[in-house]
């Protein structure tokens, strides 16, 4: 299945979901799943326009097509979608024109289910000896359209398309409603693009405007969040080393301290914070009833095995002092 086609399977599936939700005996939570289904399907498809956008190469691709016109219009019937249809027998048409006036077709088709669900369609095909002339025309939404933009970005393919073959395409709203046009020449070369004199086509800007906008939130999508994550790695590493900073015990500072001592006076020889990156193992067993303090050690931050200096108090004063570390048997 080409992109183009899963774009307007996408658009189907949306149409379908849009029935389901207002469909009688659905109790409110399978409505509210089948309007989470629609909305889905709409954003999945303006997601793969973008992408589309993004890769596809800058001419049109022109290779026959190999689909039925009834076919296409039989299966957006099956969606919901209300078709009045006078399809011509393009047999006689080019290659070219026939694929041209498919793709017309369901571009058409995908709008419609996409910004206009529950309006009429009426679709015309009319071919002679020297051209085929496509009218998909959608008549005003009942209700309000699907999430997304306006399609412009299909559109513009579109228009590309066609005019590679020498035609011309015409896509504008219509009596609340919205009409694509295409006329195609079976026997013609490339039509010119619409002339500019500060860029090289009306279709081609389009084309790269929208090329810059997918850029743009794809790169935001990348820089932002890994900016972000940089600024906590930043702030963490900061907060982390001015805690190791202040919970550091001096060696000279732990050999002065004696058990008996009492907590306040030696309060002012100990650090303002107590450490939290503490030895894994080797901690010695705790004085019952005591509670414990932890601070650094002269070791730094560098050092792959932690170590620390406990000292736990009883009652107000000090009964044991200790050192460990996760290098010590």
């Amino acid at each position: 299945m080409t992109c183009t086609s899963l774009d307007h399977e996408l658009s189907l599936i949306a149409v379908r979901a849009a029935a389901l939700e207002v469909a009688a005996g659905l109790d409110k939570q399978q409505s509210v799943a089948a309007g989470q289904l629609r909305a889905g399907a709409a954003q999945a498809t303006e997601r793969l326009r973008e992408i589309i956008g993004v890769l596809r190469e800058d001419a049109a691709p022109v290779e026959p097509v190999q689909g039925d016109l009834g076919e296409l219009i039989d299966r957006a019937r099956s969606s919901g979608i209300e078709i009045e249809a006078q399809p011509a027998d393009l047999d006689g048409a080019p290659q070219m024109v026939a694929r041209a006036a498919y793709r017309v077709v369901q571009e058409g088709l995908t709008n419609a289910a996409k910004h206009a669900p529950g309006a009429a369609v009426t679709v015309t095909v009319t071919s002679s000896a020297e051209t085929t002339e496509v009218v998909v025309r959608n008549a005003a939404p009942p209700a309000g359209p699907l999430p997304g933009s306006s399609g412009q970005r299909g559109l513009i393919g579109l228009q590309e398309r066609v005019r590679l073959i020498g035609g011309t395409l015409c896509a504008e709203q219509v009596d609340g409603g919205f009409e694509v046009k295409a006329r195609l020449p079976h026997a013609a070369g490339p039509a010119p693009e619409p002339g500019d004199d500060e860029v090289i086509g009306q279709a081609a800007r389009q084309r790269e405007l929208v090329r810059r906008d997918v850029r743009r939130s794809l790169v935001q999508a990348i820089l932002v969040p890994s900016a972000l994550l940089g600024l906590v790695l930043g702030v963490t590493g900061v907060v982390f080393l001015v805690q190791w900073h202040e919970s550091n015990l001096t060696s000279s500072v732990y050999a002065r301290l004696e058990p008996g001592e009492p907590r306040e006076k030696l309060a002012v020889s100990l650090p303002s914070r107590q450490r939290t990156s503490l030895p894994a193992a080797n901690e010695p067993p705790r004085p019952p009833g005591a509670t414990c303090e932890y601070y650094g050690t002269d070791r730094t931050w560098l050092d792959l095995n932690r170590s620390a200096y406990r000292l736990c108090f009883a009652d107000g004063r000090l009964v044991t002092k200790d050192f460990y570390s996760e290098d010590e048997p």
